[in-house]
């Protein structure tokens, strides 16, 4: 069973064609609204790395898939993305993802400390635009604060110089898009180091580039 939390949505909204289609699809035992939100988005409990995560993942486009489809991503291009979801494929996992996996609990009790805030992970989905999903590594009770945890190295150097690296850009900025956000704590953990935090700014004219973007490849994803 999957529990929804609605957050903004109210009139016409919740009963658009994206809305209703998913609704139909994934059964739900809880609605709540928030209309102080400045983006509608549905809460979704799905543990990550699950079987049933995944699936959730391969249907829609998330954080990660950003940089591939605005072109930004050197290791993985838009056509290899539309290739792995209409094929269902589900990349491999390097050993330094395996790491990343493995210290982000760590990473972020670290944050949590250093912050005086608690969070928690948690899947959230566009509620007019089904497809526009992202999985935060940590958002607060207030659904005020969204934290992206790195923990590789390199993202650590980058991060000791005040720099988060342009592959990343995409990424933080489709969770600002998914959450209606205005800021993303971006933060870098190394067991030997510690944690770096820096701060990223919604950019709302590369929003929407975006958006535009990512709605034409998803239409290339769906198309028969």
């Amino acid at each position: 069973m999957i529990e929804v939390v609605v957050w903004g949505l109210e009139g016409e909204n919740a009963a658009s064609c994206c809305w209703r289609q998913w609704h139909e699809k994934f059964p739900i035992i809880n609605v709540m609204a928030n209309t102080e939100k400045e983006m509608s988005y549905i809460e979704i409990n799905l543990r990550q790395s699950t079987k049933e995560w995944l699936d959730w993942r391969m249907d829609g486009i998330g954080a990660s898939d950003a940089a591939c489809i605005m072109g930004e991503n050197r290791f993985k291009s838009a056509e290899k993305l539309l290739r792995e979801k209409h094929q269902r494929i589900t990349p491999e996992i390097n050993a330094a993802m395996a790491e990343g996996t493995r210290l982000e609990p760590e990473a972020r009790r670290s944050y949590e400390k250093k912050q005086a805030i608690k969070v928690e992970p948690l899947c959230i989905q566009s509620s007019e635009c089904s497809w526009m999903r992202a999985s935060l590594d940590g958002i607060d009770a207030q659904r005020q604060t969204i934290v992206e945890i790195k923990c590789g190295k390199s993202a650590m150097r980058e991060a000791q110089y005040g720099v988060i690296p342009d592959y990343y850009f995409g990424q933080l900025q489709h969770q600002l898009m998914v959450s209606g956000l205005d800021t993303i704590d971006y933060w870098c953990y190394r067991p030997e180091f510690g944690g770096v935090l820096l701060k990223m700014e919604r950019d709302q004219d590369y929003i929407n580039i975006l958006l535009e973007k990512e709605e034409e490849f998803y239409k290339r994803m769906v198309a028969p």
